[in-house]
Protein backbone atom coordinates (compact mmCIF):
# COMPACT_ATOMS: atom_id res chain seq x y z
CA UNK A 1 0.00 0.00 0.00
CA UNK A 2 1.18 3.65 -0.22
CA UNK A 3 0.16 6.16 1.56
CA UNK A 4 -2.29 8.87 -0.60
CA UNK A 5 -3.36 12.00 1.82
CA UNK A 6 -2.17 11.50 5.38
CA UNK A 7 -3.40 13.60 8.11
CA UNK A 8 -1.40 15.63 10.57
CA UNK A 9 -0.27 13.49 14.12
CA UNK A 10 -2.96 14.95 16.71
CA UNK A 11 -1.79 15.03 20.63
CA UNK A 12 -4.52 14.32 22.95
CA UNK A 13 -3.30 15.97 26.13
CA UNK A 14 -4.33 14.58 29.55
CA UNK A 15 -7.06 16.41 31.56
CA UNK A 16 -8.03 16.38 35.20
CA UNK A 17 -8.97 13.38 37.21
CA UNK A 18 -12.16 11.88 35.67
CA UNK A 19 -12.02 13.86 32.70
CA UNK A 20 -11.56 12.03 28.86
CA UNK A 21 -9.98 13.57 26.15
CA UNK A 22 -11.63 12.93 22.79
CA UNK A 23 -9.18 11.97 20.57
CA UNK A 24 -9.83 13.13 16.63
CA UNK A 25 -7.87 11.71 14.09
CA UNK A 26 -8.64 14.48 11.09
CA UNK A 27 -10.42 13.70 7.71
CA UNK A 28 -8.44 12.63 5.05
CA UNK A 29 -9.60 13.54 1.37
CA UNK A 30 -8.08 10.93 -0.88
CA UNK A 31 -9.11 7.78 -3.38
CA UNK A 32 -7.93 5.07 -1.09
CA UNK A 33 -8.32 1.21 -1.00
CA UNK A 34 -8.21 1.19 2.70
CA UNK A 35 -7.78 4.18 5.48
CA UNK A 36 -5.37 3.46 8.69
CA UNK A 37 -5.74 5.41 12.30
CA UNK A 38 -2.69 4.97 14.30
CA UNK A 39 -2.38 5.25 18.15
CA UNK A 40 0.42 5.64 20.50
CA UNK A 41 -1.31 5.85 24.09
CA UNK A 42 1.38 6.99 26.98
CA UNK A 43 0.62 6.88 31.21
CA UNK A 44 1.99 10.03 33.00
CA UNK A 45 2.33 8.01 36.03
CA UNK A 46 4.95 5.34 36.71
CA UNK A 47 2.73 2.79 38.30
CA UNK A 48 -0.61 2.42 38.27
CA UNK A 49 -3.35 0.25 39.96
CA UNK A 50 -5.08 -0.40 37.13
CA UNK A 51 -3.65 -0.68 33.53
CA UNK A 52 -4.39 1.26 30.53
CA UNK A 53 -7.48 -0.43 28.97
CA UNK A 54 -6.04 -1.45 25.09
CA UNK A 55 -9.34 -3.12 24.29
CA UNK A 56 -11.08 0.37 24.02
CA UNK A 57 -13.51 0.08 21.54
CA UNK A 58 -11.54 1.45 17.69
CA UNK A 59 -13.14 4.49 16.05
CA UNK A 60 -16.79 3.68 14.49
CA UNK A 61 -16.40 2.16 11.86
CA UNK A 62 -12.73 1.01 11.85
CA UNK A 63 -11.81 -2.31 13.65
CA UNK A 64 -8.84 -3.06 15.60
CA UNK A 65 -5.83 -4.10 13.28
CA UNK A 66 -2.82 -3.70 16.21
CA UNK A 67 -3.08 -4.03 19.74
CA UNK A 68 -0.40 -4.63 21.86
CA UNK A 69 0.14 -2.86 25.80
CA UNK A 70 3.53 -3.08 27.76
CA UNK A 71 3.84 -5.61 30.16
CA UNK A 72 4.85 -3.84 33.05
CA UNK A 73 1.44 -1.70 32.32
CA UNK A 74 2.82 1.70 32.63
CA UNK A 75 2.84 2.48 29.03
CA UNK A 76 3.22 2.57 26.18
CA UNK A 77 0.38 1.25 24.59
CA UNK A 78 0.11 0.73 21.01
CA UNK A 79 -3.28 0.36 18.55
CA UNK A 80 -4.11 0.88 14.83
CA UNK A 81 -7.18 0.20 13.61
CA UNK A 82 -8.16 -0.28 9.63
CA UNK A 83 -10.83 0.46 7.55
CA UNK A 84 -11.95 -0.83 4.40
CA UNK A 85 -13.31 1.90 1.74
CA UNK A 86 -15.47 1.03 -0.94
CA UNK A 87 -15.44 4.91 -2.46
CA UNK A 88 -12.61 7.09 -2.46
CA UNK A 89 -13.58 10.68 -0.90
CA UNK A 90 -13.57 12.36 2.52
CA UNK A 91 -13.34 10.10 5.58
CA UNK A 92 -14.67 12.54 8.24
CA UNK A 93 -12.40 12.57 11.37
CA UNK A 94 -12.03 9.57 13.72
CA UNK A 95 -13.24 9.70 17.23
CA UNK A 96 -11.24 7.71 19.77
CA UNK A 97 -11.07 8.68 23.87
CA UNK A 98 -8.00 8.99 25.71
CA UNK A 99 -8.45 8.51 29.48
CA UNK A 100 -8.00 11.37 32.15
CA UNK A 101 -4.36 10.55 32.76
CA UNK A 102 -3.42 9.40 29.20
CA UNK A 103 -1.71 11.54 26.41
CA UNK A 104 -1.62 9.77 23.02
CA UNK A 105 -1.00 10.67 19.46
CA UNK A 106 -3.21 9.63 16.54
CA UNK A 107 -2.55 10.31 12.18
CA UNK A 108 -5.33 8.94 9.76
CA UNK A 109 -3.83 7.58 6.38
CA UNK A 110 -5.27 6.98 3.34
CA UNK A 111 -3.67 3.83 2.02
CA UNK A 112 -4.16 2.73 -1.89
CA UNK A 113 -2.97 -1.10 -3.16
CA UNK A 114 -1.13 -1.08 -6.30
CA UNK A 115 -3.61 -0.28 -9.73
CA UNK A 116 -2.64 -3.03 -12.47
CA UNK A 117 -1.63 -0.95 -15.57
CA UNK A 118 -3.89 -1.13 -18.60
CA UNK A 119 -2.00 -2.32 -21.54
CA UNK A 120 -4.09 -1.17 -24.91
CA UNK A 121 -2.62 -3.69 -28.17
CA UNK A 122 -2.43 -1.52 -31.49
CA UNK A 123 -4.15 -2.41 -34.65
CA UNK A 124 -3.15 -5.39 -36.97
CA UNK A 125 -0.18 -4.66 -38.76
CA UNK A 126 2.09 -6.64 -41.26
CA UNK A 127 4.97 -6.98 -43.15
CA UNK A 128 7.34 -9.16 -45.50
CA UNK A 129 8.90 -12.03 -44.31
CA UNK A 130 12.97 -11.25 -44.19
CA UNK A 131 12.09 -7.73 -43.61
CA UNK A 132 13.44 -5.55 -40.33
CA UNK A 133 10.20 -3.84 -39.77
CA UNK A 134 9.17 -1.81 -36.65
CA UNK A 135 6.08 -2.30 -35.40
CA UNK A 136 3.92 -0.35 -33.24
CA UNK A 137 3.37 -1.70 -29.57
CA UNK A 138 0.62 0.26 -28.47
CA UNK A 139 0.42 2.14 -25.09
CA UNK A 140 -0.60 1.76 -21.87
CA UNK A 141 -2.03 3.76 -18.31
CA UNK A 142 -1.35 3.45 -14.84
CA UNK A 143 -2.16 6.53 -12.34
CA UNK A 144 0.03 4.86 -9.76
CA UNK A 145 3.88 6.91 -9.81
CA UNK A 146 5.97 4.09 -10.32
CA UNK A 147 9.92 4.61 -11.66
CA UNK A 148 9.82 2.42 -14.54
CA UNK A 149 7.96 -0.50 -15.78
CA UNK A 150 9.05 -3.79 -17.40
CA UNK A 151 7.80 -4.50 -21.40
CA UNK A 152 7.79 -7.81 -22.21
CA UNK A 153 7.82 -8.35 -26.18
CA UNK A 154 6.96 -12.17 -27.56
CA UNK A 155 6.89 -11.82 -30.95
CA UNK A 156 4.96 -15.50 -31.33
CA UNK A 157 7.39 -17.19 -33.90
CA UNK A 158 9.14 -18.88 -31.19
CA UNK A 159 12.07 -16.46 -30.81
CA UNK A 160 12.96 -15.47 -26.91
CA UNK A 161 11.06 -12.40 -25.60
CA UNK A 162 12.53 -9.35 -25.82
CA UNK A 163 12.42 -6.67 -22.37
CA UNK A 164 12.81 -3.51 -22.04
CA UNK A 165 11.98 -0.83 -19.55
CA UNK A 166 10.04 3.00 -19.42
CA UNK A 167 9.64 5.66 -17.16
CA UNK A 168 6.60 6.80 -18.24
CA UNK A 169 3.04 5.57 -18.76
CA UNK A 170 1.51 5.99 -22.37
CA UNK A 171 3.23 5.02 -26.00
CA UNK A 172 5.49 2.24 -26.34
CA UNK A 173 6.42 3.60 -29.65
CA UNK A 174 7.89 0.85 -31.80
CA UNK A 175 10.25 -2.63 -31.72
CA UNK A 176 11.76 -3.94 -34.32
CA UNK A 177 11.41 -7.45 -35.27
CA UNK A 178 12.42 -9.69 -38.57
CA UNK A 179 9.82 -12.74 -39.29
CA UNK A 180 11.90 -15.71 -40.97
CA UNK A 181 8.64 -16.96 -42.62
CA UNK A 182 5.39 -16.27 -43.81
CA UNK A 183 2.18 -16.62 -42.02
CA UNK A 184 0.11 -15.14 -39.14
CA UNK A 185 1.91 -14.47 -35.77
CA UNK A 186 0.29 -13.65 -32.35
CA UNK A 187 2.38 -10.98 -30.80
CA UNK A 188 2.21 -10.55 -26.82
CA UNK A 189 2.92 -7.35 -24.88
CA UNK A 190 2.59 -7.28 -21.12
CA UNK A 191 3.32 -4.60 -19.24
CA UNK A 192 4.58 -5.03 -15.46
CA UNK A 193 4.72 -2.07 -12.74
CA UNK A 194 6.59 -4.42 -10.02
CA UNK A 195 3.52 -5.27 -8.24
CA UNK A 196 0.94 -6.17 -10.96
CA UNK A 197 0.58 -6.88 -14.56
CA UNK A 198 -1.10 -6.66 -17.82
CA UNK A 199 -1.08 -8.12 -20.94
CA UNK A 200 -2.67 -8.30 -24.64
CA UNK A 201 -2.01 -9.71 -27.74
CA UNK A 202 -2.69 -8.05 -31.61
CA UNK A 203 -1.49 -10.30 -34.96
CA UNK A 204 0.67 -9.51 -37.46
CA UNK A 205 0.31 -11.12 -40.60
CA UNK A 206 3.79 -11.72 -42.51
CA UNK A 207 3.56 -12.20 -46.35
CA UNK A 208 5.83 -14.58 -48.60
CA UNK A 209 8.38 -12.93 -50.82
CA UNK A 210 9.30 -15.19 -54.03
CA UNK A 211 12.64 -16.49 -54.30
CA UNK A 212 15.27 -15.05 -56.68
CA UNK A 213 17.53 -16.79 -59.60
CA UNK A 214 19.26 -16.49 -62.68
CA UNK A 215 18.71 -18.28 -65.52
CA UNK A 216 21.09 -19.47 -67.75
CA UNK A 217 21.15 -21.75 -71.31
CA UNK A 218 23.84 -23.29 -73.38
CA UNK A 219 22.34 -22.22 -76.82
CA UNK A 220 22.67 -21.62 -79.63
CA UNK A 221 22.89 -25.12 -80.81
CA UNK A 222 22.66 -26.96 -84.62
CA UNK A 223 19.27 -28.39 -85.17
CA UNK A 224 19.10 -32.30 -83.74
CA UNK A 225 21.04 -31.33 -80.84
CA UNK A 226 20.21 -31.18 -77.19
CA UNK A 227 20.43 -27.26 -75.21
CA UNK A 228 20.26 -27.06 -71.53
CA UNK A 229 18.43 -24.62 -69.32
CA UNK A 230 19.50 -24.10 -65.93
CA UNK A 231 18.23 -21.88 -62.81
CA UNK A 232 21.30 -20.75 -60.44
CA UNK A 233 21.85 -18.54 -57.66
CA UNK A 234 18.87 -19.32 -55.63
CA UNK A 235 18.11 -17.17 -52.77
CA UNK A 236 15.45 -16.54 -50.40
CA UNK A 237 14.91 -13.55 -48.11
CA UNK A 238 13.01 -16.54 -45.38
CA UNK A 239 16.05 -18.50 -43.80
CA UNK A 240 12.83 -20.93 -43.51
CA UNK A 241 12.36 -21.13 -46.86
CA UNK A 242 16.27 -21.57 -48.11
CA UNK A 243 16.55 -24.60 -45.71
CA UNK A 244 13.53 -26.01 -46.96
CA UNK A 245 14.73 -26.13 -50.35
CA UNK A 246 13.03 -24.61 -53.93
CA UNK A 247 10.88 -26.37 -56.47
CA UNK A 248 11.73 -25.08 -60.71
CA UNK A 249 10.15 -25.27 -63.37
CA UNK A 250 11.18 -25.20 -66.92
CA UNK A 251 9.83 -24.36 -70.31
CA UNK A 252 11.56 -25.63 -73.99
CA UNK A 253 9.44 -24.11 -76.13
CA UNK A 254 6.48 -26.00 -76.12
CA UNK A 255 5.22 -25.20 -72.90
CA UNK A 256 6.15 -25.09 -68.48
CA UNK A 257 6.54 -28.85 -67.35
CA UNK A 258 5.94 -29.85 -63.54
CA UNK A 259 7.85 -28.36 -60.83
CA UNK A 260 10.50 -30.65 -59.35
CA UNK A 261 13.47 -30.72 -57.15
CA UNK A 262 16.42 -30.65 -60.43
CA UNK A 263 17.83 -26.61 -61.12
CA UNK A 264 18.27 -27.48 -64.69
CA UNK A 265 16.43 -29.26 -67.70
CA UNK A 266 17.41 -30.72 -71.88
CA UNK A 267 15.75 -29.67 -74.17
CA UNK A 268 15.88 -31.32 -77.40
CA UNK A 269 15.58 -30.35 -81.17
CA UNK A 270 14.56 -30.92 -84.47
CA UNK A 271 14.75 -28.20 -86.58
CA UNK A 272 16.37 -24.94 -86.90
CA UNK A 273 14.97 -21.72 -85.29
CA UNK A 274 14.61 -19.52 -82.68
CA UNK A 275 12.30 -20.88 -79.61
CA UNK A 276 11.13 -18.71 -76.73
CA UNK A 277 12.23 -20.51 -73.78
CA UNK A 278 11.93 -19.62 -69.68
CA UNK A 279 11.93 -21.05 -66.44
CA UNK A 280 10.52 -20.90 -62.74
CA UNK A 281 11.44 -21.06 -59.09
CA UNK A 282 9.03 -21.67 -56.30
CA UNK A 283 9.81 -21.88 -52.52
Amino acid sequence: YTGVNPSGPIVAATGGSGDSNPLRAPSVNAEANSMLVGFFGVKKQTTLSTPVNPATSPPAPMSNLYLQQHANGSGPTIRAAQELRSAAGATGERRSTAGSVDKWVAQQVALRGNTVPVYSPPANQGADEGEDKAFSLGSFADPDPHEKWKVTVEWGDGTAPEDFEVSAAGSLGTRNHSYADDGSYAAKVTVDDGLDSHFATFILTVANVAPTASFGHDGPVDEGSSFGLSLTDAADVSSVDVAAGFEYAFDCGAGYGDFGGEASAQCSTSDDGERAVGAKIRD
